[in-house]
């Protein structure tokens, strides 16, 4: 089993246990299907020293992968410039340090998978161009879009053009929504991209039946930052309630001084709407199960965790369309409403309140953990690494001495499409077509364009009445293919004016497929 070294960005650690907690869930699962080696590098602000923490050491996860966290210690800058170049360097050499004592120990990766690509990806840029190992890209980061209050467009150049050099050289990328997918190929730069979503622990997040609360209750899960629009929650819920609607709105978070201050001012603190500060990944699961319907009020996001662990636990969602969010929400399992728009938000929690027996409530449960849960991701990213190695296989030429020093010379070379230059030179007697078409059979996922079976089977056209060179393998099925069509007597299309139906089938959150019946 080939290993795949991890390198992340964001990960959980002693200095915060939260950050990344996703990309630790996403290793996880991985893990179950192959051998992960992970390495987090950051800055520990206590250390005296370089420390790397060995798998296990800080609550590993017992399956096929090893998280090495290395923490070093703060620069004797404190602040400012050489502060940050100090800290880079540290963060640079920690990972090439590493890096070396797994090629020491054998356990050099086939396969590189960065998690956030800044900075992470600089490393997998580096051992790309080392020894050739090629890399994929998870992204989390909200900065992509315009609202974010880190926004790329605010970053300086370095930061921008070596994100863009990351993404250039990746082979792939595993967007967690469509959406974020779409703005890196437009904004940055194209790349074969396929979306795997966050992995939620189903067996934390799950409907249980429980007898709902008396009082209708809302929840909201969030870090309580600004662009999560908090204030503006508390607004329309101070509304709904005012219109005489029963209910009650549970925040989970930690609250600054402006909202603890804005609350204060409300008078409904701890009568209807309760605080619980910030809790682990067990308790936000206890908390949801207590819940009637989720909501969120952000002006900018990629996709929440916590909205999939709403679902999964059989929890309809209210939420701005922002980002991916309307590529899991519907109709079926919540509202989506337009960012900033309270009047929206109070209309939608008053439409949850008085239609919430519309929602089937088992169904949304298990509709997610079918999708969400660790296996089902974990899959996912296995399915592709297999794609892309058995693509690389394909492209390692080992050099050798052999010279090729005034092989083409005397050649004229064109760049065309082939169907171009087969009408160029199809009535010219003294050429002869060289022709090596893609197998009929291969896999077309690493292709920048499509390759139907129509367009295999348009280029036997250059084969007709021409002198030819034709390379194939026992890979390709083309030779039985031509054999049955020479000796069939069969000269029309059997499903010429035939009835055709199509049903479209989702086999998971990324792939779908179309079933034909033909008749007559």
């Amino acid at each position: 089993m080939s290993t795949v070294l991890w390198l992340a960005s964001w990960y959980p650690n002693k200095t915060d246990p939260f950050t990344g907690d996703f990309i630790q869930r996403q290793a996880i699962a991985t893990a179950r299907f192959r051998s992960v080696i992970l390495i987090f590098v950051t800055k520990d602000a206590s250390a005296k020293r370089v420390v790397c923490v060995h798998p296990d050491a800080e609550g590993n996860s017992g399956t096929a992968l090893k998280e090495y966290r290395i923490y070093y210690p703060d620069t004797p800058f404190k602040s400012g410039p050489l502060s940050r170049l100090f800290s880079f360097r540290q963060y640079i050499k920690q990972h090439l340090k590493m890096v070396r004592k797994l090629k020491e120990n054998g356990e050099m990766p086939a396969l590189v998978h960065v998690q956030v690509a800044m900075k992470a990806g600089l490393i997998a840029l580096y051992l790309k161009k080392k020894y050739g190992i090629p890399y994929v890209i998870t992204e989390h980061w909200t900065g992509y879009y315009d609202k974010s209050p880190h926004a790329l467009k605010n970053k300086g150049f370095a930061f921008r053009f070596f994100l863009k050099k990351i993404f250039q050289h990746a082979s792939y990328f595993l967007p967690v929504t469509r959406d974020l997918g779409e703005i890196i190929n437009r904004t940055i730069t194209p790349i074969p991209t396929r979306v795997i979503p966050n992995v939620v622990d189903t067996s934390l997040f799950r409907e249980t039946g429980n007898q709902q609360p008396q009082r209708f209750r809302f929840i909201h899960v969030s870090s309580l930052l600004p662009q999560k629009n908090p204030g503006g929650i508390i607004s329309a819920f101070e509304q709904l309630t005012g219109s005489g609607m029963d209910a009650e709105l549970v925040m989970v978070g930690p609250p600054d001084e402006t909202l603890l201050n804005l609350l204060q001012e409300k008078k409904f603190l701890n009568n209807r709407l309760f605080l619980t500060g910030e809790i682990s990944y067990a308790e936000v699961a206890e908390q949801l199960k207590k819940a009637s319907a989720f909501v969120l009020f952000s002006t900018v996001e990629n996709l929440p965790c916590v909205i999939l662990e709403s679902l999964c636990s059989g929890i309809p969602v209210i939420s701005t369309r922002v980002g991916g969010i309307a590529e899991v929400i519907g109709k079926e399992n919540g509202i989506l409403i337009d960012p900033g728009s309270e009047s929206q938000l109070l209309e939608a929690m008053k439409n949850m309140m008085t239609g919430y027996a519309a929602y089937n409530t088992k169904g949304i449960s298990r509709n997610a953990q079918a999708l969400y849960n660790y296996d089902a991701v974990g899959q996912q990213f296995a399915w592709v690494y297999d794609e892309l190695l058995k693509s690389t296989l394909y492209n390692c030429v080992r050099k050798s001495d052999y010279t090729a020093e005034g092989y083409l010379d005397g050649l004229e070379i064109v760049s065309l499409d082939y169907k171009q230059l087969f009408e160029q030179y199809k009535g010219n007697e003294k050429v002869v077509f060289l022709i090596d078409p893609p197998y009929l059979q291969t896999t077309s996922i690493t292709y920048k364009n499509y390759w139907s079976l129509v367009d295999y089977l348009d280029v036997l056209n250059v084969l007709e009445d021409h002198r030819y060179f034709y390379f194939t393998s026992n890979k390709s099925s083309i030779i039985e293919l031509c054999e049955w069509v020479g000796n069939t007597t069969l000269t029309t299309n059997p499903f010429a004016d035939a009835n055709k139906q199509e049903m479209h089938t989702a086999v998971n959150y990324n792939s779908s497929y179309t079933d034909i019946m033909l008749f007559k």
